[in-house]
């Protein structure tokens, strides 16, 4: 098998530092095994989804074409389309699926960095992949310093993780997608610092407690990532935009974790642990945990899985499920209807990908 050694850039993106499978909020997880099921195609994995029932599998450049579809929950080849280059009917080096946490949306979201970075919806159907519109850019006034915008509200309203001047915490910020217009926001329970340049001016953030945000309908889910912590909070937002917390799952956050995982993070990067991939269906949450330690090897780092978990939520906040896998797991997805989730290890050939039967 060959094994991908991560560089310590890509450690930083990955915004997972130090730690133990803390969290000890959790019940004892349910140890499941999954089923292999091969990959006859030769492909480097870039990014994958679910988008109209089917599994999309983008490719790196390295690939012979940049889709790779597969049926489910069997996991059958239906076909490869687009090729990467400057023709008009091409895609750039650079695209990526766009919105993938948030799961099938009843299309394909590719980001563009050729147009600035504009995401386009593709249809997906048994034979090709289609473009069928664009979602709109968001409007901003603000320097904006985390994540890609999700829809929610049926696509009338962005929202996404930002901080206000002066904040030490992320907030939810909830816009209007046609104007750009700031409706609300509502502070996180998140960790950040700051630096200001002579003006003022925000110009770096060091995460110490992240999250990533999913959406269905009026709901949003923040699943905090940072070492120690194993918590998901959950908000309503108002057809007229108006964002609240309705519930918070999992452990608390207070000044003392805080400083645990300021000195965890400056003291032991060699070790990894947390959220590390999501995927939603329109019923449930998945998280994907990992435990790791990395061996320096020349320039880059080899890791070395100690646990892999998922946790399942729905979105009124229950925990539904928290199993252990048979098998290390960078990247999760799942089918529609909730009957099956799928794993693969980028520290792996992408020969085969992992099936785990729910249902």
């Amino acid at each position: 098998m060959r094994q991908i050694i991560y560089t310590l850039s890509i450690l930083c993106m990955a915004t997972l530092l130090s730690c133990s499978e803390g969290g000890d909020s959790l019940p004892t997880p349910t140890p499941i095994k999954g089923e292999s099921l091969p990959i006859g195609e030769i492909i480097q994995p870039r990014s994958w989804t679910v988008a109209d029932g089917k599994a999309v599998v983008c490719a790196t450049p390295s690939s012979d074409n940049v889709f790779y579809v597969y049926s489910l929950p069997d996991w059958k080849f239906m076909y490869s389309t687009g090729v990467y280059g400057d023709g008009p009917n091409d895609f750039d080096t650079y695209n990526n699926i766009a919105l993938k946490g948030n799961g099938d949306m009843g299309y394909l979201s590719l980001r563009d960095y050729r147009r600035n970075g504009q995401i386009s919806k593709y249809a997906v159907d048994n034979r090709s992949i289609k473009m069928t519109g664009t979602i709109p850019r968001p409007k901003y006034g603000r320097k904006k310093f985390h994540i890609d915008n999700i829809p929610c509200i049926d696509g009338k309203y962005y929202a996404s993780l930002n901080f206000h001047r002066g904040d030490d915490a992320y907030s939810i910020f909830i816009d209007d997608v046609e104007s750009g217009k700031h409706i609300d926001s509502i502070k996180t329970s998140s960790a950040i610092e700051v630096e200001y340049d002579s003006k003022g001016e925000p110009y770096h953030t060091r995460n110490i407690i992240d999250g990533k945000l999913a959406s269905r309908g009026s709901r949003i889910a923040l699943m905090y990532d940072a070492p120690l912590i194993r918590r998901v909070d959950f908000y309503d937002v108002s057809s007229s935009g108006k964002i609240s917390l309705f519930k918070s799952v999992g452990d608390s956050i207070d000044d003392n974790l805080i400083d645990r995982i300021k000195a965890m993070m400056d003291s032991k990067p060699e070790r990894l642990s947390g959220c590390l991939d999501i995927f939603t269906t329109d019923n449930h949450i998945y998280m994907l945990d990992i435990d790791c330690k990395f061996e320096m090897i020349d320039n880059g780092m080899k890791p070395h899985f100690i646990g892999t978990w998922v946790r399942v939520y729905d979105w009124d906040g229950n925990l539904t499920g928290y199993y252990e896998l048979d098998a290390p797991a960078m990247r999760i997805i799942a089918s529609g209807d909730d009957s099956y989730f799928y794993t693969y290890s980028s520290e792996e050939d992408f020969d085969h990908v992992h099936r785990y039967m729910l249902n």
